[in-house]
């Protein structure tokens, strides 16, 4: 059985999460977050992947950059 489509995020609205994300780290004094559950990760940055199994990683740093790391066919 096919998974479903994920619906469209905004980019604004996948940067105004990865903004509070980082007054996040900030508050807590962290370095950085890494995600690797594919649905914070597309949360967050607005990327999907339909394969369950595709290894997908998100890292944001308290500097605001950010790193997306997926594999590719």
């Amino acid at each position: 059985m096919k998974e479903a489509s994920a619906p469209k995020l905004s980019q604004q609205g996948c940067r105004q999460r990865q903004a509070r994300l980082q007054v996040y780290l900030h508050e807590h004094k962290l370095d950085a977050v890494l995600f690797t559950n594919r649905h914070y990760v597309y949360w967050l940055t607005g990327y999907w992947h339909e394969q369950i199994l595709t290894p997908t990683a998100a890292l944001f740093s308290s500097d605001g950059s950010a790193l997306l790391v997926t594999h590719y066919e």
